[in-house]
């Protein structure tokens, strides 16, 4: 986590996703737009849901709860609360998302970059195991909910079946 954690602050991950469209634009040109507006529709939508559950849960970080949290660059008064976490529901759901529509090596990519979010959020101490699965799930569940929608529109919107 160490070495990947500079990417996953805010410019180097504001660079990654350029650097990302930028090749999805170059390497998925035929399903290139289906593709950005499901995924990003699933990571707007995973972001609402996951702010509702937080405001229903409001439980806090780890620090607010531990008195020996390791920080790892991460603000030592974080803001907001932890359950569940915002940046794993909004990664998680803009891959399920754009799952139809990418090619083998793009989903590995896809989970690679989920789960290394979501380790990343405990290893800078700002949730707890819970807080990642929970935003997991949200994240399932938004993706989903726009793929059942994007199945329901018309023929270019809709993923392939291959």
């Amino acid at each position: 986590m160490g070495l990947i954690n500079p990417l996953l602050r805010p410019v180097g991950l504001t660079l990654l996703i350029v650097a990302v469209v930028l090749l999805l634009s170059l390497t998925r040109r035929d399903v290139f737009w289906p593709l950005v507006i499901a995924a990003s529709a699933a990571g707007i939508l995973a972001y609402l849901v996951d702010n509702v559950v937080k405001l229903i849960v409001d439980r806090g970080r780890p620090p607010a709860y531990l008195s020996d949290v390791l920080f790892h660059g991460y603000p030592v008064d974080p803001r907001g609360t932890g359950y569940p976490s915002s940046h794993t529901a909004v990664t998680v759901a803009v891959v399920v998302g754009a799952w139809p529509w990418l090619n083998r090596p793009w989903r590995v990519g896809g989970v690679v970059a989920a789960v290394s979010i979501g380790l990343n959020r405990m290893y800078v101490g700002a949730h707890f195991p819970l807080d990642v699965l929970g935003g997991a799930a949200v994240g399932l569940v938004a993706g989903g909910v726009v793929l059942v929608v994007a199945q329901r529109q018309p023929r270019r919107m809709r993923p392939s079946t291959a």
